[in-house]
């Protein structure tokens, strides 16, 4: 004898419904997705986190780090804001930031999971011989020798001494940092 749970009215659906089909939990569902497209959009957004999760997982910890002075004409360019991120496929993912000091000199470093290598780059925003309301950002790629397998950062990339009043190959303007 079969046990149904639901409206048994005569009338109602769920008992003109096929035994077939009362067996099929999924055929009461209209809100599945019925085209290939849609299908493959759901196991598109559900398989990118879980192998997001699961690189951090199986990832090695690499640290890197970096150093320098910032001026601006000739002077120290002290209280510029320094970032340290890590390049990601869709969103850059911060590892640190600071300000310079009052001789411009700053010192970042961060550590990162990943099953890749991991692609650092350092911003720097400044306003050095620029009067609008955002401010100038120069990117600095962090060469692979300078990432250090586990948490501990062994070889700084030192930039020297940096002029920010130059007008560099890349440089942009930056309303949101």
């Amino acid at each position: 004898m079969a046990i149904q749970i639901g409206n048994t009215h005569p009338t109602s659906r769920s008992f003109l419904r096929s035994d077939a089909a009362r067996q099929d939990p999924f055929s009461a569902c209209s809100s599945l997705p019925s085209t290939p497209f849609q299908m493959r959009t759901i196991t598109f957004l559900v398989l990118i986190p879980a192998c997001y999760g699961l690189l951090g997982i199986f990832g090695k910890q690499q640290s890197v780090g970096v150093m320098g002075t910032l001026k601006c004409n000739g002077a120290p360019a002290k209280g510029v804001k320094v970032k340290l991120y890590e390049k990601e496929m869709m969103f850059d993912r911060k590892l640190d930031q600071d300000k310079t000091d009052k001789n411009g000199w700053f010192k970042l470093s961060g550590t990162a999971k990943e099953v890749s290598e991991i692609d650092p780059q350092l911003n720097i925003y400044h306003k050095c011989n620029y009067k609008g309301p955002c401010y100038k950002k120069i990117t600095i790629r962090i060469p692979s020798k300078y990432i250090t397998k586990g948490n501990t950062v062994k070889n700084y990339f030192n930039i020297g001494s940096l002029e920010l009043e130059m007008k560099l190959t890349g440089q942009t303007t930056d309303c949101f940092n």
